[in-house]
Order: C-alpha cells, then structure tokens, then sequence
C-alpha cells in the first residue's frame, strides 16, 4: 500500500508547500508515494514496514523480509515482479494474484484478503490524522499493530469468559466438572 509523501511540520521545506487537500502532481506511483509492505500469516501474526519512496524493489524486500520467511511458506502477493524476484532468490514459493482481472485466490486455498482486510482498517485508523510526516509514519503503523493485538486479545477473553459464565447464566451448577478446552 502506498501514503503519501509528508514533511508535515517541517519548516525547512525543498520544495513549494502544499495546500490542504492537494493531490500528488504525478498519477500513479511515484516518489510522491510512500510504499508500506503489509505482512501477515495464517496464525494471526501481522506486520508493517515502511519500505521506501516510489515503487518498491527486491533490494527493499530482502531488507524487510529476510528474517520473517521460511523456505517452507508460501508468498502470495500482487504480480508486481519485485515480488517473484524475491521470491526465487529465496526459494520460496510465490503465488500470484492479478486484482484488476479480479482474481481472488489461486488453488481455492492462497488469497490475500486477510492483508487487504488489514489495510482496510489501518486506512480507517489513519483518516482523523489527516496524513502523517512520513518520518512518523512506522510509529503510527506500530500503533496500530499494538491496538491490533489488544483489539484480538480482548475477544478471545471474551470468548474464555462467556465459557465461564455460560453454565451459571442457565442455572446449572458451578460444581459440576466442565472442560473449557
């Protein structure tokens, strides 16, 4: 996902200020752009990294995510070809997926929609800031990360508390033996 380009509170600019609400001078992605690569697994692990101005590249992937694959796991990303680079200097299995002919999973079983759900919230976490100095921006992406964990935690306390609850909500007995797990 791409935010744009801000010095939001600099006075010291190189270039004309923008207005409020001024879009990019350039369509598309460019330099203007600040690319951010969303990760996330089958086992609720999510992350964000700031990776670089303009489109992103194989040498910023290897940066961002050496450490976090396995040659076991599966890539499955947009068929931009930093992508499938990465993925063959890795040895890692590269699923790829073209939205704008709108496919959505590849053998009914790879999809992204968990990391498109995740960019959906983040957008609607950023809107009330009204764009952020793009040296601040990991700092509000680890935020929202952070309230992403409580937000998940919260539910599954939820859930152990409502077992606990359940048999005293229709009456029966605390003293009988019932298994949460």
């Amino acid at each position: 996902m791409f935010f744009a380009y801000s010095e939001k509170g600099n006075r010291n600019l190189d270039r004309k200020p923008k207005q409020r609400g001024e879009k990019a001078s350039k369509a598309g992605v460019s330099d203007e752009k600040v690319a951010v690569v969303a990760i996330c697994d089958r086992f609720g692990n999510k992350d964000f990294e700031v990776a670089s101005r303009g489109r992103i590249s194989k040498k910023d992937l290897d940066t961002l995510l050496k450490g976090k694959l396995d040659k076991a796991e599966v890539l499955c990303s947009d068929s931009h070809r930093s992508y499938g680079a990465f993925a063959k200097a890795n040895n890692i299995t590269h699923k790829k997926f073209n939205a704008s002919k709108g496919q959505r999973t590849v053998e009914k079983v790879n999809h992204v929609q968990n990391v498109n759900n995740m960019d959906m919230r983040l957008r609607k976490f950023m809107n009330p800031f009204n764009g952020v100095a793009t040296k601040f921006l990991q700092n509000y992406l680890n935020w929202f990360l952070v309230l992403e964990k409580l937000r998940t935690q919260l539910a599954k306390w939820q859930q152990l508390l409502a077992l606990l609850l359940l048999p005293i909500a229709y009456g029966m007995s605390t003293n009988n033996n019932y298994s949460i797990f």
